[in-house]
């Protein structure tokens, strides 16, 4: 058995040597520490709804791109109790021609609702997504379009993310028993 107390009064204090190792194992494991909270900041997720090529002739923000999508996307109640939201998923079946007419105020005296869609009748996007850049220019949540039926492919790409730590975890530890540790430590770094 080791006498531990003899060892530490063999070996000395907390020292020179022993503060350049702590500070240089610090300094590596920045680099980690960044990559396992990236996913984060990639996989950010921002407003977005169907993308309304029939409205273009609107510029967003203003009253008429506002109004015109109220008649081309329906609303849906968020996950908060009385908020609603427009729906990401879904859109009205609309008459392509008669959205890019739509004034707004809509004139509800003359005109009804219905006639800018088709009931109440929905489909699915098949123009692609619209997303709010004003916080996020990109992430792979808008570059790979991982929304609605495709939404189950966030949780992946964090496991995907994790198989391929731990593959390098494996790696690394058979680099480890063939090379020495400085020229590992280099290869790592860079």
């Amino acid at each position: 058995m080791v006498d531990f107390d003899g060892a530490l009064e063999y070996l000395g204090a907390f020292g020179k040597y022993q503060k350049l190792i702590y500070c240089l194992t610090c300094v590596l494991t920045l680099p980690v520490s960044m990559h396992m909270l990236a996913m984060t900041f990639l996989d950010a997720r921002v407003a977005f709804h169907c993308n309304v090529p029939e409205i273009r002739h609107a510029e967003p923000g203003t009253e008429n791109y506002s109004c015109a999508l109220n008649y081309s996307i329906p609303w849906e109640q968020d996950r908060e109790p009385k908020k609603w939201k427009l729906s990401g998923c879904q859109r009205y079946s609309v008459d392509n021609s008669s959205l890019s007419t739509v004034k707004c105020p809509f004139d509800a005296i003359n005109e009804t609702a219905l006639g800018y869609f088709n009931g109440t009748n929905t489909s699915s996007c098949n123009h692609g997504y619209w997303y709010d850049t004003s916080q996020y220019n990109s992430s792979i949540f808008t570059e790979f379009d991982l929304v609605c039926d495709s939404s189950e492919l966030n949780q992946f790409a964090q496991s995907m993310f994790m198989v391929g730590v731990l593959i390098g975890a494996v790696g690394s530890g058979q680099l480890s028993d063939m090379y020495d540790m400085f020229s590992r430590i280099h290869i790592y770094t860079y």
